[in-house]
């Protein structure tokens, strides 16, 4: 038979296709004639050459190092491991991929959002907020100012406190007595803040009552009673 191509060459004077005939080159380029004959020996079929040509090159010296101790069941074991751990970190890796495109998709809506609410105020055209903003932007800063006033109460309660503490060391007994005159001012003077303190929280709580037209008068817990059916209703309209 006379061909004119190596692509025609093979399957007639080798009985393989051309494209077989790569593969076959390529598995020996790659483990080298010896380390090929002993993956031959130990029944090495193209999907497995396929798999091991997938690995890096350090996982693929491992393979090789079990092909070459003549060990079918280590050397597929091995390749098999391998080929599921690299094919487990690229589905992590993927997955990682994914979620933070979806991070920069949401991000890149909130900054559009962003701007687009920024040219809508610079053209002098933005709605007022809605009442659910509003709403929670007040309970916000109710709750910072409410947190700043807790902490400053316990700081006058550690001042007490130190204060109590500071007569009960041992003082010599002229200064035990100036601790002694000193003290009841000290008492007047912290029980007066006290009672500004009382007067001002009282004022808020008949404001709020007031205004809600609900009661701060709280559960068996200590919490704040849950309004009556129709209380909270009539507090909107007393409040509109």
């Amino acid at each position: 038979a006379t061909v004119a191509t190596l692509e025609e060459f093979c399957p007639v004077f080798l009985g393989k296709s051309y494209r077989r005939c790569q593969e076959l080159h390529s598995n020996l380029s790659m483990l080298g004639s010896e380390l090929y004959e002993a993956a031959e020996q130990i029944g090495f079929q193209a999907r497995d050459y396929r798999a091991l040509k997938a690995l890096p090159a350090d996982e693929q010296s491992v393979v090789k190092e079990a092909i070459e101790s003549g060990d079918k069941d280590a050397a597929i074991t091995t390749l098999s491991q391998l080929v599921t751990r690299n094919h487990e970190e690229k589905e992590s890796a993927l997955d990682r991929l994914q979620d933070k495109d979806r991070q920069y998709q949401g991000l890149q809506a909130v900054l559009q959002d962003r701007d687009e609410r920024i040219a809508l105020f610079e053209s002098g055209n933005a709605p007022p907020p809605n009442w659910e903003s509003r709403v929670s932007d007040n309970v916000s800063e109710v709750s910072k100012a409410a947190i700043q006033a807790i902490a400053r109460l316990m700081r006058l309660e550690e001042l007490l406190q130190a204060m109590d503490d500071r007569g009960k060391e041992p003082m010599a007994p002229a200064q035990e007595e100036e601790y002694r005159r000193a003290m009841p001012n000290y008492y007047r003077e912290y029980g007066q803040i006290l009672l500004d303190i009382q007067e001002a929280l009282n004022s808020a709580i008949l404001s709020y009552e007031h205004t809600s037209g609900l009661s701060l008068d709280p559960d068996e817990n200590g919490e704040m009673a849950e309004p009556a059916p129709g209380e909270a209703n009539e507090a909107g309209e007393a409040g509109a």
